[in-house]
């Protein structure tokens, strides 16, 4: 007997929320996991009906992965993702529109870190004032 079917969570605006609830989500199954994990490419120089049962399983997984994405995202969003080639690399272009790059993350922490250590308390001013 056939347990509940488990549905991607819509994303609605609160990202931290949705991306750890995606996360999950690709755990339930392991070859969306997998998927995830290393992406797809096409076998070059093959037609798809000469791919191996493998490549073929790795290609419906694919399809599969993209299309869970693709129906919790709403439009504007998906318009801003633009094209990729895979629904790892889909959700890697989401997750970096979201987050930043690491080095955009670096500098953003760098400069909360050098606004946090030049504030400084006026003369007539106290801690209450900082609420």
């Amino acid at each position: 007997m056939a347990g509940p079917s488990i549905h991607p969570p819509k994303y609605e605006g609160d990202f931290a929320t949705w991306k750890k609830l995606m996360q999950v989500f690709f755990t339930t199954n392991f070859e969306l996991v997998l998927t995830m994990e290393s992406g797809f490419v096409a076998p070059e120089g093959k037609e798809k009906c000469q791919w191996t049962k493998k490549e073929q399983a790795e290609f419906v997984a694919n399809g599969k992965a993209e299309y869970h994405l693709l129906s919790v995202l709403p439009p504007q969003e998906v318009n801003r993702i633009g094209k990729y080639n895979s629904a790892k690399e889909l959700w890697e272009k989401f997750l970096e529109l979201h987050e930043g790059t690491s080095e955009a993350k670096l500098a953003r922490r760098d400069l909360l870190r050098n606004q946090l250590t030049s504030l400084r308390l006026g003369e007539d001013e106290s801690v209450a004032h900082l609420h």
